[in-house]
């Protein structure tokens, strides 16, 4: 999804001209850490190369966990928000069945607005702009790889969603999401299985 790649000296800063306002796809990968890359390095550097993106935050990715934790606790400190991101895998049978014809694949028009309600449903400030170019995001994706939808649906509208990613030997499920009045009801666990 990027547009344009910046190396630097700890790794990679990834871009997306078309959607500078969503940090998904403007973001740094940190692929060489080092006892010289501090918090003040790390900021400096993501101000730099993420200061023209538009956004009033700073996404930056570390896949080492040792230098992970000490960067997480530095740039706290600084007023960053440092969360881990969990990778599960799937190892054993669903300990229940969903309940039979919940969900189902859906087309992108068929959970659009769904995606949009679980975007402004973020806490956080979301601008009109923001939300048109997190879904525009999310739309390129479906375009440039096998990403399938899945959802329930209550009347016409979603109500539930989760995007599956796929190659065909490896898949991946992110975004599962259940409108708030609907939860609990074993919807997610339908789209996901």
């Amino acid at each position: 999804m990027a547009t344009h790649l910046e190396p630097f000296e700890w790794g990679t800063a990834l871009t997306n001209s078309r959607f500078p306002l969503s940090y998904d796809v403007n973001f740094l990968r940190i692929e060489r850490p080092d006892d010289r890359l501090t918090a003040d390095r790390l900021i400096d550097v993501a101000d730099g190369l993420l200061g023209d993106a538009g956004m009033h935050h700073r996404f930056v990715r570390l896949d080492d966990e040792a230098a992970g934790s000490t960067l997480a606790a530095q740039v706290a400190e600084k007023g960053w928000t440092a969360y881990p991101v969990v990778v599960m895998a799937l190892r054993r049978d669903p300990d229940r069945p969903a309940e039979p014809g919940v969900a189902r694949q859906a087309s992108w028009p068929e959970v659009a607005s769904a995606k949009e309600r679980w975007v402004r449903d973020d806490p956080s400030d979301t601008p009109d702009e923001r939300v048109r170019q997190i879904l525009g995001r999310v739309r390129s994706l479906a375009d440039a790889t096998h990403l399938r939808h899945f959802a329930a649906f209550d009347g016409d509208g979603a109500v539930a969603f989760c995007d599956l990613y796929s190659d065909g030997r490896t898949a991946q499920i992110e975004d599962v999401w259940t409108r708030e009045d609907h939860r609990g009801r074993g919807m997610a666990r339908a789209v996901v299985l």
